[in-house]
């Protein structure tokens, strides 16, 4: 998998400074994937989307559910996908909130199918190691992604010449 696109940032978005903090040394420490550039963080919806405007490379999103109001989580997954477009981008959302999300009265599976999002991660003692987790799946969806989408263009232009050179025999 050495081939594949590497991401090229992460961004954590969380009202509790100390979480953001927390997760941020975490994942860096991991020194797996993840350096200290890579990761960006914002402290609430707003932060989040300032940072999608000045960064186009952002491959995963990491977002609390519950911040300035019980759907920012979700208002920004939304803006990010029917807005900006952004297809390829890996969500992950994490809440304290058990069952039911904020005040939607929605499960997770239900969130999961609306909002294409691709894990929830509940706050916790064993958050970390569960975020961790979640991350990698994510970007090794992300690196498949790319995969295919590199693949696609390779039968596009081979498509292309060789209907070039069917024509011009």
């Amino acid at each position: 998998m050495d081939d594949f696109k590497v991401i090229n940032r992460v961004l954590l978005v969380d009202d509790d400074q100390k979480f953001l903090n927390t997760s941020k040394k975490y994942l860096i420490n991991t020194k797996e994937v993840f350096s200290e550039d890579q990761i960006l963080t914002a402290i609430s919806k707003e932060d989040a989307i300032r940072q999608f405007n000045e960064h186009d490379d952002i491959d995963i999103l990491v977002s609390d559910v519950v911040m300035e109001n019980n759907l920012a989580g979700l208002e920004l997954v939304k803006y990010v996908r029917s807005e900006l477009r952004r297809d390829k981008l890996q969500i992950i959302l994490h809440t304290g909130q058990a069952g039911e999300i904020g005040e939607i009265g929605k499960e997770e599976e239900e969130l999961i199918k609306e909002y294409d999002i691709n894990a929830f991660v509940k706050k916790g003692h064993d958050a970390p190691i569960k975020l961790l987790s979640a991350l990698h799946s994510a970007l090794r969806s992300f690196k498949l992604l790319c995969k295919i989408e590199e693949q696609k263009k390779e039968i596009e232009e081979l498509y292309f010449r060789l209907k070039d050179f069917t024509l011009s025999q």
